[in-house]
């Protein structure tokens, strides 16, 4: 019976020593996991903090798109990023589209021609302007569809990435330094995307979201 006891105890002990040290296995596991989870944050916000050494070409398509034109790109203008442009290819519109940028940018006729390394339909002129430290580009170019009219915005971009933007929509202002990061973080990442909201019920001022309330009206749909 004595023999039993000392059985007993010795796999209590036995079964206690594997709970310490399962449950030592488990702190261990957390406090590494939470080490690599703040080295993997902290190393996302140096690429962050960094990101904007890698120029992006914003290229925003635009046909008879003159009540949202401006709008648009006023909030580009306002992107949380420093290395970026902006290429506004009117595609033929038969509204203002391009007069209501010039009235609106100081747009100057630009003489120096664009290489079409990918052949689009011809464009009429050139206009360009520096906007608060951001080179602004409008081409007026004959009517070829939304693709051509990409086609154009990507010949005459400077930088190794584009982005594309229709010309009612609006990007958040940390959007491209979130765009950039995820290249920075993998060279072979070619493309990157994101998500599409509808605006309606947000509040925005100049290109950031301020506040969200559920909207009272039905969007119509055909």
């Amino acid at each position: 019976m004595q023999l039993f006891f000392t059985f007993l105890q010795l796999s209590q002990l036995i079964f206690l020593l594997l709970l310490i040290a399962y449950a030592s296995f488990l702190v261990i596991s957390l406090v590494i996991g939470g080490v690599h989870l703040y080295e993997k944050r902290e190393h996302r916000s140096r690429l962050a903090t960094h990101a904007d050494d890698v120029g992006v070409s914003v290229i925003v398509p635009a046909y008879n798109e003159a009540l949202t034109i401006v709008n648009t790109i006023d909030s580009i203008l306002h992107l949380n990023y420093d290395h970026y442009e902006i290429i506004v290819v009117d595609d033929g519109s038969s509204d203002q589209t391009s007069m209501v940028l010039m009235n609106h940018f100081p747009l100057i006729l630009h003489q120096e021609p664009i290489n079409q390394h990918i052949v689009t339909k011809p464009y009429k002129a050139i206009y360009k302007a520096d906007v608060e430290g951001v080179v602004l580009t409008l081409i007026v170019k004959e009517n070829g569809g939304k693709g051509d009219a990409l086609n154009m915005g990507i010949n005459a971009s400077c930088h190794d990435y584009f982005l594309c933007l229709d010309a009612d929509s609006m990007l958040q202002k940390d959007s491209l330094k979130h765009i950039v990061t995820s290249v920075r973080l993998d060279k072979t990442v070619i493309a990157v995307g994101g998500l599409v909201q509808v605006a309606q019920g947000v509040k925005i001022e100049e290109g950031g979201v301020v506040s969200y309330h559920l909207p009272w009206r039905m969007i119509p749909c055909a």
